[in-house]
């Protein structure tokens, strides 16, 4: 599966890879090349009994390294390896949007 997404007018890869084929997977769910404008996610199958909860945690992985792209591509380089700070947001924004969805402000 490969599929792509445009982050401020620069487009990113997204594909899937597993540990086995890449080392970098070896202690990450995922990671970005910012050269090549890739985002490598494993996908996890911990857990495999609950469904919802993999999908769930696979989703929050893939918006955690799109939020490291647009901050790369904001310009914000100094927050690009900010793992906390990318985390915090990859987690929370669902709730943002859900908010600004109630408040009819998300445009």
């Amino acid at each position: 599966m490969k599929k792509q997404i445009d982050v401020l007018g620069t487009c990113y890869s997204i594909r899937k890879d597993t540990s086995e084929n890449n080392r970098k997977l070896a202690n990450n769910n995922g990671y970005i090349e910012l050269l090549t404008k890739e985002i490598i996610i494993e996908p996890s199958k911990q857990g495999a009994d609950n469904l919802e909860n993999i999908n769930a945690f696979n989703r929050n992985v893939l918006r955690h390294e799109v939020i490291h792209a647009f901050f790369y591509e904001s310009g914000l380089s100094e927050y690009v390896h900010n793992e906390t700070l990318t985390d915090w947001l990859a987690i929370q924004f669902p709730k943002i949007a859900k908010a600004f969805r109630e408040l009819k402000i998300e445009k």
